[in-house]
This record gives C-alpha cells, sequence and structure tokens, in this order.
C-alpha cells in the first residue's frame, strides 16, 4: 500500500476515536470544550486539505470554525488559532518527510503555514465580535436603567 494510503486510514480512525474519547473527557471536565473541539477541527480540516485540489474549502473551514470558538471564549484566542490551524501545515510536512512526492514541492508545502493566517483571523475576528457585542449590551442596558456605569441605578426618582 502507498504512504498516503495508511497515513489516510490513521488519520480517519484516530479522528473516529478521538469523540468518544473527548466524550469522557468532556463529562469529567465540560470546560475543556474549546481545547477539544478546535483540536478536532484543526485534525478534519487538515484531513479535508490532503483531498482537495484547491484550497478555498480548507480555508474557509479555518476562518469559519476559529470564528466561532473565538466569539465563544474570547480569551486568549491566539490559542484556537494555534490548535486549529497547526495540524494543515503539520500533515503536509509528515507527508513531505514520507517521502509523498505527487505534486508537492518544498515551498508548496511550507506555504501551507499560511493556514495559520486564516485561523488567527477568524479567531481574532471572532473575539473582536463578540467584545462588541458585549458592549453594546452594556450600553443598552445602562440606557434602560438610567445608569451611566452600566451597573444600574439604584436611587429612587422624583
Amino acid at each position: 500500500m502507498h504512504t498516503q494510503l495508511w497515513f489516510t486510514i490513521i488519520s480517519f480512525n484516530l479522528m473516529a476515536a478521538y469523540i468518544p474519547l473527548s466524550a469522557l473527557i468532556l463529562y469529567r471536565r465540560p470546560g475543556t470544550w474549546p481545547y477539544l473541539f478546535s483540536l478536532f477541527n484543526g485534525l478534519l480540516i487538515a484531513f479535508i486539505d490532503l483531498g482537495a485540489g484547491e484550497v478555498q474549502v480548507p480555508a474557509l473551514l479555518l476562518l469559519a470554525f476559529t470564528f466561532f470558538v473565538g466569539f465563544a471564549s474570547p480569551r486568549a484566542v491566539w490559542r484556537w488559532a494555534i490548535i486549529t490551524g497547526m495540524w494543515v501545515p503539520v500533515f503536509h510536512i509528515v507527508l513531505m518527510g514520507l517521502g509523498r512526492n505527487s505534486g508537492i514541492s518544498l515551498p508548496e508545502g511550507w506555504g501551507s503555514l499560511l493556514a495559520l493566517v486564516f485561523a488567527f483571523a477568524g479567531s481574532y475576528g471572532g473575539s473582536f465580535i463578540q467584545r462588541i457585542s458585549a458592549g453594546k449590551d452594556q450600553r443598552e442596558h445602562s440606557q434602560a436603567t438610567g445608569s451611566t456605569t452600566g451597573e444600574g441605578d439604584n436611587r429612587r426618582k422624583p
């Protein structure tokens, strides 16, 4: 069998085994969901990228998945970008190391590092939108209560 076929079979089965393992981890530690979600999405995108002829679909998936994780968990958004985006270049570098010569050149393989740009853009974009919407909610709340601090005014008005 060819090296790429073995790599595909092993990658697919590891991702399939990842789901029940993630369920066990989430049962014990629910707060780890952004890490598990980002890791799985990164592996999935890298797996899809191996079979994709063009980069648009993996790039869109990187933007979308990191956007939503960045929105849901805006602290340290660089983490979600790295955990999700690193797998595309890792898969390409591993395949180059295994000697797969079917059309991938060294510059093209290292060019897969551009996946991190899309991951960072999505992650920081989601965090930015979350902060804007959180600020809007605070402004609307302070206008409804008459407070200028956003915490409400408990004084009686005549």
